[in-house]
């Protein structure tokens, strides 16, 4: 306790040096794609090419005979794993729709992945990617929010789109106000949908240690996490996977947590007892990586007089927003 504390005014105001900078300035970061480990294998995904629909074929004859390739995995090779994907971003009314680290008989989105091909090298997964051949039977996709609100369910057997409905909490003075106000000034705010658009997008190396255990090298915000997540998923104990980050390029929330890709590569390398590495490439990451905002608030603002004429100081900014 005879340690000299530091003192507030030493960092408050000033410039202080970034330890990091010089370090990835001058080319000696360290991401995920620069890991390399013996007999690592490549992955690419076969990704769906229509917004919505059924599959009614999907052929990888021509994919596995190319010369390099190692494997190719759809949804029912994943089904012994006993797969449950996880998130902490919405906890949805029941019945929720599944979710699988590959689609099975039905693609939601552009970019859905379909297929995983494991080869010697990218480019070899990449050739096997382009020779796998999926029929679709297209169906009428909903683009926006209102599309969801009143049109057929994305996903079948579900009764509506609304994953979640939470009500604001009644507040009868807020209620008083709008009743007592000589104007109510309704409207709709949009949010546009943005691509997250990091420097560096996703990407994860797995590889497996002795039996049950897992060390996975992945670009995320938080390992401590995505390694609770990938033991959840997986049904294994989170003392048995390490997951280590090292320099993240960027990530704006898309990095919190593991995802249907991620879980694909773990569940890759679980089968062929290989190390397996996936990264996104940027065309993957603007048509597949999840996307945020696309919002949408209809809002009422109570007035003491018309806003046309009223000042700045005449207007109450109480909104309710619905």
């Amino acid at each position: 306790m005879n340690g000299r504390i530091a003192v507030g005014a030493r960092f408050i105001g000033q410039r202080i040096p970034r330890k990091e900078d010089g370090r990835l300035l001058t080319g000696r970061g360290s991401f995920v794609d620069d890991v390399v480990l013996p007999g690592m294998l490549h992955a690419a995904f076969v990704r769906g090419t229509v917004a919505r629909g059924k599959i009614i074929s999907v052929d990888l004859a021509e994919a596995r005979a190319t010369p390099g390739v190692w494997a190719i995995y759809t949804a029912e090779d994943f089904v012994p794993l006993n797969i449950r994907m996880v998130t902490v971003f919405l906890d949805a009314l029941p019945p929720t729709p599944p979710v699988h680290p590959l689609a099975s008989d039905r693609v939601a989105y552009v970019g859905e992945p379909v297929a995983l091909v494991v080869a010697e090298s990218r480019a070899i997964a990449e050739d096997a990617v382009a020779r796998v051949r999926v029929e679709y039977e297209t169906e009428t996709p909903l683009v926006t929010i209102d599309d969801a609100l009143h049109g057929p369910p994305v996903h079948p057997g579900m009764g509506s789109n609304v994953a979640m409905h939470v009500p604001s909490p009644e507040n009868p003075e807020v209620a008083t106000i709008f009743a007592s106000a000589p104007h109510v000034v309704t409207g709709t705010i949009r949010h546009q949908r943005i691509a997250h658009s990091p420097m560096e997008a996703r990407g994860i190396v797995a590889s497996r240690q002795g039996r049950d255990e897992l060390t996975i090298y992945a670009s995320s915000q938080g390992p401590q996490f995505a390694a609770r997540a990938m033991a959840l998923t997986f049904g294994l104990s989170p003392a048995r996977i390490r997951v280590i980050t090292k320099d993240v390029g960027g990530a704006f929330g898309l990095k919190c947590q593991p995802w249907r890709e991620e879980v694909a590569v773990v569940a890759a390398c679980l089968l062929i007892d290989r190390p397996v590495k996936w990264i996104e490439d940027r065309l993957e990451n603007l048509v597949a990586a999840n996307q945020a905002r696309g919002s949408s608030f209809a809002s009422s603002m109570p007035s003491r007089s018309a806003i046309e004429t009223s000042s700045a100081s005449e207007v109450t900014c109480i909104f309710s927003i619905t």
